[in-house]
């Protein structure tokens, strides 16, 4: 049977920005992606099997018999299921997922969601799937909106609500630049991140998505802003949350440590809980990288990309 092997790359946002909560529970945003040159492999073997089995390097994701907690199983699913409301007889080959793990669990750097979205993006060409690509960010909004971005293979784009069509995502310039990411061994639940934020005083919901400062770096980036220029613009909201820098001050303390070995900025990636900072060039990446190993275990750097 047909083999394939794929790279599964990675995100930073550059801004997160929560407008309000929705009456669904749910909340607005605006934000961005970025994607970067870490990346984790995910082979896909398949056979003459039913069964969707999942395995890694990496004892701590869902596999084996747990395989069906894995967002690269339910996005199998979530395939199968809607080429057969077009084609009634078609039958999802059985299939061993093999997931070779470089970017942190658990970071905000989007590892679950990215390895999913290598899945549907693998399956549907080596099965040559009548999926065409609105319908893809159609099936992949269902596993979220990382696995929609990473989906359309854009290398940088805003995001905007999830819609009965998806999710609406605008192609931004591609920044060039690297970031040096910084990953403590926590582990912070997305919903308790969002949540925190209403015990905070500071207000931080804008409601109007055209006072946040993602509009006002898209319109930079769309003049030909570069990296240094819209650096100032970077930011995460879910910082202020209870749940994560209060909660946690070794994740503000990486912050500012990034910051003062030379990075234009730093900020927190999604809910955290990987700390990135931002610089122009290879050789003061690789520098800072350096100087930072001396104080946290899990530094890595990455390129714009």
């Amino acid at each position: 049977m047909h083999a394939i092997t794929v790279k599964a790359y990675g995100k930073i946002n550059p801004t997160l920005e929560v407008l309000g909560k929705k009456e669904d529970g749910f909340y607005s945003l605006a934000l961005t992606w970025h994607r970067i040159s870490r990346c984790d492999e995910v082979s896909i073997t398949l056979n003459n099997k039913k069964d969707v089995i999942i395995a890694s390097d990496n004892a701590s994701i869902p596999q084996g018999s747990e395989s069906f907690r894995n967002n690269c199983y339910r996005a199998v699913k979530l395939l199968e299921s809607f080429v057969r409301q077009k084609e009634a007889r078609f039958a999802m080959p059985g299939m061993e997922i093999y997931i070779s793990k470089k970017l942190p669990l658990c970071g905000g750097l989007g590892g679950s969601a990215t390895d999913a979205a290598s899945v549907f993006n693998a399956l549907i060409a080596l099965l040559e799937l009548p999926v065409s690509l609105q319908e893809k960010n159609v099936i992949a909004g269902q596993v979220g909106h990382d696995c929609a971005f990473f989906c359309q293979e854009f290398s940088h784009a805003r995001g905007e609500e999830l819609t009965p069509q998806g999710v609406v995502l605008e192609r931004l310039p591609c920044l060039d630049g690297w970031a040096i990411c910084v990953s403590p061994n926590l582990e912070i639940n997305a919903g308790h991140a969002y949540a925190g934020l209403e015990s905070q005083e500071k207000n931080l919901f804008l409601e109007k998505e055209e006072n946040t400062q993602t509009r006002t770096m898209v319109l930079r980036l769309q003049q030909g802003a570069n990296l240094r220029q819209v650096a100032p613009l970077f930011c995460n909201h879910l910082e202020y949350s209870s749940a994560t820098f209060a909660l946690h001050p070794i994740l503000e303390g990486i912050k500012t440590s990034l910051k003062q070995a030379g990075c234009l900025t730093a900020s927190m990636s999604g809910s955290g809980s990987t700390i990135f900072g931002v610089v122009e060039t290879q050789t003061l990446a690789e520098k800072i990288k350096a100087t930072l190993q001396m104080r946290y275990p899990n530094v890595f750097i990455a390129k714009f990309c």
